[in-house]
């Protein structure tokens, strides 16, 4: 270890070279799998890992330098490539388009230059404390290292990524997809829960090693740590806090419900169909990634917000986006979905008053949001508007069902699911297939809510979602193809 230690300091260069402009600095390595292993201090709250990446150089120049980025009171102590040791630089800087969010900027020297369409591995060992970023304004991001709740995911860069100290660089690249093998070791109390598929547990001389292996390619990895229990009916698993042990056999039957709901809409889910709900305390925030929803404990005890679960559970039939950034529409989609999974459930009309009233709050925010009323959504990844996805997209959404019907929305959202799994899709990608698979022309409807604002003087004057519907059936009646 001291050897290594050595090594990696006699590698390092002496002076930090000047970064490239991190607005314009150009990603051109993508993970593609991941081996990590984590074992958490608690009593120095501090962890300590070892991620070895393999990266592929998806564009067209040769690679000499990669970009990392770990949380900012981190380092790494010691890299190397394809077994090799390699020099590296690191400093923490700040996010040149996000002021308040520092990182740990890393740079690993290739030993000879990645050419097009290579692959290598690279290893780096790193330490140091986790305390979050809910001081930046991501509130939700508030993780840190404590035996009551841990957890480990891209948020708080608790392992080393790809990128640069520029929000708007990273989200030029391409949506990472990898797989990945995790080692995390903890107190033997203390149990570690994860998407994938458990490989093994361990346990020795007080400690215990959780070994998961993804399921299927994942865009990213998430560890929740502590006192968890697991219901497991298959393909649903549900990893619960202990305490909640009522709410997690409610979220269990839900979410099955609603898999099940959605598969009959849209079809089988491609690949492996396991699907696993991560509790997390609250404040912590939920998401979803390709065989997981990380759900926060309020929704566990108020089944008023089952609607919350159905949300992430229809991002499971999303194929992966490949606008560069992407716009996020299928937030708005999922958005919809809810609403419209909730109006199965209970038998009440929803849907048509929820559209009404993002109606009314669209109208009344952009008097105040002039840029809303000039920024189309297929531009609001570039933007940096994406969290109008949720409302605009989601009317989006209201308006197509409204239109084509459900039977015709079913086609579209599953053979859309289908077809791009694998490839994933753009924007364009998405319009053209709804449009083929439509029985009528939507062009006003996407021009109007995905291309151009011209959403705003249709409603501005007060129109309800059902004269919106009426006004963009007739307007497919008329067209000609």
């Amino acid at each position: 270890m001291i050897a290594l230690l050595l090594l990696g300091s006699l590698c390092e260069p002496i002076q930090t070279p000047t970064p490239p402009p991190p607005d314009s600095a150009v990603l051109r390595v993508t993970p593609i799998r991941y081996e990590l292993t984590v074992r958490i201090d608690y009593a120095q709250q501090r962890l300590d890992g070892t991620a070895r990446i393999t990266l592929r150089n998806f564009s067209a120049t040769p690679v000499t330098e990669v970009p990392l980025q770990l949380y900012r009171l981190m380092e790494i102590r010691a890299a190397d490539v394809n077994g090799t040791p390699a020099p590296w630089t690191q400093r923490v800087v700040g996010v040149s388009d996000f002021s308040k969010l520092q990182v740990t900027q890393a740079s690993v020297t290739l030993p000879r230059p990645l050419p097009p369409g290579g692959t290598v591995d690279l290893q780096v060992r790193y330490d140091g404390h986790l305390l979050g970023y809910a001081e930046t304004g991501m509130a939700y991001v508030r993780d840190h290292i404590d035996p009551s709740f841990t957890i480990l995911r891209d948020d708080a860069l608790a392992f080393p990524q790809v990128g640069y100290p520029s929000m708007a660089a990273n989200r030029r690249a391409p949506f990472p997809s990898y797989d990945y093998l995790a080692r995390i070791t903890v107190p033997e109390s203390l149990v570690v829960v994860n998407g994938g598929r458990l490989v093994e547990r361990t346990a020795a001389a007080g400690w215990a090693t959780y070994v998961y292996r993804s399921v299927k390619p994942s865009w990213r990895m998430d560890f929740a740590i502590g006192d968890y229990a697991v219901i497991d009916v298959r393909p649903i698993r549900v990893a619960y806090l202990r305490r909640d042990s009522v709410g997690a056999r409610r979220i269990a039957a839900s979410a099955r419900r609603s898999l099940d709901l959605f598969t009959a809409w849209f079809g089988k889910l491609p690949g492996d169909p396991s699907l696993t709900i991560v509790e997390l305390e609250d404040g912590y925030g939920s998401q979803a990634d390709v065989a997981a929803i990380m759900q926060t404990a309020a929704a566990f005890r108020d089944s008023t917000r089952d609607h919350e679960l159905y949300h992430e559970v229809s991002h499971l039939w999303n194929p992966p986006a490949k606008d560069l950034p992407s716009p996020r529409w299928n937030e708005g989609l999922a958005s919809f979905l809810e609403d419209l999974v909730e109006e199965q459930f209970t038998g009440r009309p929803v849907a048509g008053k929820r559209a009404d009233q993002l109606l009314d709050w669209l109208r009344s925010i952009a008097s105040r949001r002039e840029r809303l009323t000039r920024v189309p959504l297929i531009h609001y990844g570039k933007e940096q508007m994406t969290d109008f996805s949720y409302s605009e997209g989601a009317l989006l959404f209201h308006l197509l069902y409204g239109v084509v019907g459900p039977e015709r929305f079913r086609a579209i959202i599953g053979g859309f699911s289908r077809q791009y799994a694998t490839t994933g899709a753009s924007t364009t990608d998405f319009v053209a297939f709804a449009s083929r698979t439509a029985p009528m022309d939507l062009k006003q409807l996407f021009d109007d809510w995905v291309y151009t604002t011209g959403w705003w003087p249709a409603i501005k004057d007060g129109a309800t979602y059902a004269e919106l519907v009426r006004r963009y059936q007739a307007a497919a009646r008329h067209s000609t193809r």
